[in-house]
């Protein structure tokens, strides 16, 4: 929220009319915050909302001069929104605010406040992009023949996920196979209850369009690879 400032003057000389404006923040507790977004309002005054999450107000400044007299006007400006924020864990600092972490639920930032509840707090934020059956042809390439996708497996790791289980989270530990597509594979019987998001997005579509690629070269490798030895053999 912000303090609108408008000083009004006006001069004997060539009617002259003077405007200076400036502002100050008002600092809201996050008690504040919570209620504004809660009723839509800025300092009593309705917001104008764009939808359920983004909502506005401005005052009218209305000007008031006098001769030789100065006046001043105040209005206020609201706005609010939401917002996704990312951290690798909760005990993280955000906003490169020392000591607003996830846990604080709250955090002052230079010219506004930004809040949050704890049960939106997602300690294990993966997407699943993609169910389905793998089969091992190398140590280290995994073939879906479904989709024909294939996955070189470059590193392997554990994650620790904050899973929810009648209504209580669980920190579990996760496996993952890490590939050269920047994707994680795991066989976690967690992810089996998670709804599978769109792949429609540009780099969604990159990641799975090398998996498909890969396929393709590997399978045209291994055919001219199997000429070659009955090349071979038949000149042996």
């Amino acid at each position: 929220m912000s303090k609108l400032f408008t000083i009004y003057y006006k001069t004997f000389l060539r009617n002259e009319i003077i405007e200076n404006e400036f502002s100050e923040n008002v600092d809201l507790s996050p008690a504040d915050c919570e209620l504004m977004v809660r009723n839509k309002r800025c300092n009593n005054f309705d917001m104008i909302c764009s939808d359920t999450t983004s909502c506005s107000y401005e005052g009218v400044r209305v000007p008031n001069y006098e001769w030789l007299k100065q006046h001043s006007g105040v209005v206020y400006k609201c706005n609010y929104y939401k917002r996704t924020i990312v951290a690798a864990d909760i005990t993280s600092n955000l906003f490169g605010v020392t000591g607003c972490t996830a846990e604080k639920l709250y955090c002052k930032l230079h010219d506004s406040i930004i809040i949050w509840q704890s049960n939106i707090v997602d300690q294990c934020a993966y997407d699943v992009l993609l169910r389905t059956n793998l089969h091992i042809e190398d140590p280290d390439i995994l073939v879906d023949r479904d989709n024909k996708l294939l996955f070189k497996v470059t590193d392997k790791k554990t994650i620790q996920c904050a899973t929810k289980f009648r209504d209580k989270y669980i920190i579990s530990d996760i496996d993952v196979f890490i590939t050269a597509e920047g994707l994680w594979l795991t066989s976690n019987p967690y992810f089996s209850t998670q709804p599978v998001v769109k792949g429609d997005s540009l780099q969604v579509a990159n990641e799975f369009l090398f998996a498909d690629r890969d396929l393709v070269n590997r399978d045209v490798f291994n055919m001219f690879n199997h000429l070659s030895e009955d090349v071979c053999l038949q000149f042996l």
